[in-house]
């Protein structure tokens, strides 16, 4: 387990996850969480081969997909935490 993992479950209270285990919400706030798991795993995978490579050209493209990355993680993040409201 993660510290984003640790985190999102500090803040979602045992009755919360009861509440929202079953049903349409439940299912799209496991999606959210899979997302987010996901991408984390992905931006640190590129951390490291970027930090890794002396190579110029794959520095600039892992670079840009970091980035994408990233991106997407913000955008995942806001989705898990407008399901939780």
């Amino acid at each position: 387990m993660d510290l984003a993992s640790d985190e999102r479950n500090f803040f979602i209270g045992h009755r919360q996850r009861q509440r929202i285990k079953f049903g349409v919400a439940g299912r799209q706030l496991r999606d959210a969480e899979k997302d987010v798991s996901r991408l984390e795993r992905r931006k640190v995978t590129l951390t490291k081969k970027l930090l890794e490579t002396t190579d110029h050209a794959a520095q600039t493209t892992l670079g840009v997909e970091l980035a994408d990355v990233q991106k997407a993680l913000h955008t995942a993040e806001e989705l898990w935490l407008g399901l939780l409201d």
